[in-house]
């Protein structure tokens, strides 16, 4: 049941919306989740209207469209609805924020929204692109289209190198690569996209997709959609409380958002003092500390040393990849992997895709410090002077920052204040 005097988030499915957080940063709160699961149930909600303002999402922005009695330009103009505000007198207003959030998004990846002469390429046909289509119009962009079954598929997009090469800008509009399916392929490669000048992905969970990390690898400038998704929000609770507050709102939201979504996870030589600095951390965050080691044991059954007695390294190592890839699939976590995770480079996409990740230096230089090697079978047979050679290179690549010095308690403070430092500064990023 919802208050006439609340607010919220009407859809089909809405588990995993971050909305009710972000709009009690906002002060559009009590903020519900509205779940109505056909068009029909969807109109009468609105038409009941039991409510202050609702955001609409998929599949229901047009329903909504059909449900007011105003609307705005952009409403009007796109034809879909996505903030309906029930005014005093008992009419609906109707407006679409998406507009506004997806230029915001698309201005800070790129520090322009001047796409004139630029060909854009939007992947998907659905009602978020046709927002997205119209607003890079609006930008002076010539716009391309690519779908699984429109006019231009992505199989004849890839086979066509001098359509590709005329691409400047990639948009997913898609829900590919949005969570729990975030290692989907990708649908487009930006390594063959010649002349790419940036790409945005208004998938926001993960923090970063697959795509966005891909382009990334590429030197080029890429964010997900979180950024839409807080621009939009701050511009509907405007229209939900009545008044227009400063600019400068969005982008505090957006950092504190940040802080609580963002995972870090910690990596270093086996028994570096992860998992003992990784409780502090949680600790100082106000966070939940998950343990690779402490899953792979939990999910197998047995011990580690068991693990590697009956399916060998290679099989831990897939338990392993899986169990990184799960801990790290949910936000505002600390995370301490395994000391081997960098031998297999699919973990550094799961412990980037949510978070930063902190190196603890404790061992790796051969400096005399002993490192514990109970229950750590590659420790104890290859040793730790060879595992520190073979893996030192990688270590330091994937790590945003590194930490070292005795006391786990003053290790897990300096990372505490480097990571909410590093959420502030993503801000620019995410």
């Amino acid at each position: 049941m919802v208050d006439e005097a609340s607010f919220g988030l009407l859809g089909a499915t809405l588990g995993h919306s971050y909305s009710p957080q972000i709009h009690e940063m906002l002060g559009s709160a009590p903020y519900r989740l509205i779940e109505r699961p056909t068009p029909e149930d969807a109109q009468a909600f609105l038409r009941a209207g039991a409510f202050r303002g609702v955001n609409v999402t998929i599949p229901y922005k047009r329903v909504a469209y059909a449900c007011c009695d105003e609307l705005s330009d952009a409403a009007a103009r796109l034809r879909n609805v996505n903030t309906v505000v029930r005014r005093a007198d008992g009419t609906l207003f109707g407006d679409n924020t998406d507009y506004h959030g997806f230029l915001s998004l698309l201005g800070a990846t790129l520090g322009t929204r001047d796409l004139r002469g630029t060909t854009c390429l939007v992947l998907g046909d659905g009602g978020a692109s046709l927002t997205i289509q119209a607003a890079l119009a609006d930008c002076g962009a010539r716009v391309l289209v690519a779908s699984r079954h429109g006019a231009l598929t992505y199989p004849t997009l890839a086979a066509d190198e001098a359509l590709r090469g005329q691409v400047g800008v990639i948009v997913n509009a898609t829900p590919v690569g949005m969570f729990p399916h975030a290692d989907d392929p990708l649908l487009v490669d930006p390594a063959d996209y010649p002349g790419l000048r940036g790409v945005v992905d208004i998938v926001y969970n993960p923090l970063r997709t697959r795509l966005v990390q891909r382009a990334r690898e590429l030197g080029l400038p890429a964010r997900g959609g979180l950024r839409m998704l807080v621009s939009q929000a701050k511009l509907s609770s405007d229209a939900f409380l009545g008044e227009r507050r400063p600019e400068e709102l969005e982008g505090q939201t957006l950092s504190r958002l940040v802080r609580r979504l963002a995972n870090v996870s910690l990596i270093g030589m086996p028994g570096s003092g992860k998992t003992t600095v990784g409780r502090r951390l949680a600790a100082l965050l106000g966070r939940e500390l998950v343990d690779v080691d402490e899953l792979v044991a939990r999910d197998a059954g047995r011990p580690i040393p068991e693990i590697f007695a009956a399916e060998g390294e290679d099989g831990f190592r897939r338990r392993e990849v899986a169990c990184t890839a799960r801990a790290c699939a949910r936000p505002g976590r600390v995370i301490a992997t395994g000391g081997g995770v960098v031998t297999r480079p699919e973990n550094l996409g799961a412990l980037r895709a949510n978070g930063l990740v902190a190196l603890l230096k404790r061992g790796l230089a051969d400096d005399g410090t002993e490192l514990d090697a109970t229950g750590r079978p590659l420790s104890q047979t290859a040793g730790v002077a060879r595992l520190r050679a073979e893996r030192r290179d990688a270590y330091e690549a994937w790590a945003d920052a590194s930490f070292g010095g005795p006391g786990a308690r003053e290790v897990a403070a300096r990372i505490a204040a480097w990571f909410e430092r590093e959420c502030d500064a993503a801000c620019e990023r995410w």
